[in-house]
């Protein structure tokens, strides 16, 4: 091996020690949130680091480095992107709550599919960017507000909303519970959306039977799918912490270029 060919090998060498001390992988280019061992905080933390970033299934940890990852649907067009999904509920599956202080739904969902992921620190704990995305056959509702999500939250009027679509008054599904306050138990019996007066009639037919989904009938209209999305206004910032299989391979690493060091000082 000639002088220059040995100084390449212990460039890149050390080129793949600094990708595995910063992501935990070999992958110089690792995206952020493409695996479990270099997750994401959340969609908008991954579209800052790759402005390119599609829509899709991505890997976060809202909580930080002390929390498992897990994974969530990120929309990186709506809005400007960088939105995670809270929330979903179409016809015939549906989540048993809408609080998003947990996982479930499966190990992933996407916006035809159902379940919650826990972003308490995304919207929960700060204040946040919350979308709401409701579709009948017909009509179509895609806005957000500023606010908490959880307990203490109110629905503003539609005047505080940011509206991106509303076709066919797609609105008016949302009208009986402007004002009210977040509801997980009460007069439905079951934690789900916001209640409002007359907002379901007096059998609700959701969740649990398959067929329909929060709001399964709501004034009289059946809505076929239902989203929350959330887009936190400051993104947490936690230390990083490598995982134990990153500090084996770090030490390997390090082994390997002070082994390749002593052969080339010995050939000196």
């Amino acid at each position: 091996m000639n002088r220059l060919t040995h100084t390449l090998s212990l460039f890149w060498l050390c080129r793949a020690i600094s990708a595995l001390v910063l992501t935990g992988s070999l992958c110089l280019h690792a995206q952020v949130g493409s695996s479990a061992s270099n997750p994401g905080i959340s969609a908008k933390d991954i579209l800052a680091n790759d402005g390119s970033a599609s829509s899709g299934a991505y890997f976060i940890r809202p909580e930080g480095p002390t929390t498992s990852a897990f994974l969530a649907y990120a929309d990186m067009t709506f809005a400007g992107g960088g939105w995670t999904l809270a929330v979903s509920s179409v016809t015939g599956a549906e989540p048993t709550s809408n609080d998003i202080t947990a996982n479930t739904g499966g190990a992933f969902f996407s916006p035809t599919g159902a379940g919650t992921r826990d972003l308490t620190a995304l919207a929960v704990d700060t204040t946040a960017q919350i979308r709401f995305v409701v579709k009948t056959s017909t009509a179509t509702f895609d806005g957000y507000f500023t606010g908490t999500f959880g307990p203490s939250t109110m629905l503003p009027t539609l005047s505080s909303w940011t509206v991106v679509t509303n076709t066919n008054s797609a609105s008016n599904l949302l009208s009986a519970n402007f004002g009210q306050t977040w509801k997980t138990t009460g007069a439905l019996g079951t934690g789900w959306y916001y209640d409002g007066p007359g907002a379901y009639g007096t059998t609700p037919s959701f969740p649990g039977n398959g067929t329909t989904q929060g709001p399964a009938n709501y004034l009289g209209t059946s809505v076929t799918s239902f989203q929350i999305y959330v887009r936190e206004l400051v993104t947490p910032s936690y230390s990083s912490i490598p995982e134990p299989s990153t500090y084996a391979a770090i030490f390997g690493g390090v082994a390997l270029l002070g082994a390749a060091i002593w052969r080339r000082r010995r050939r000196s």
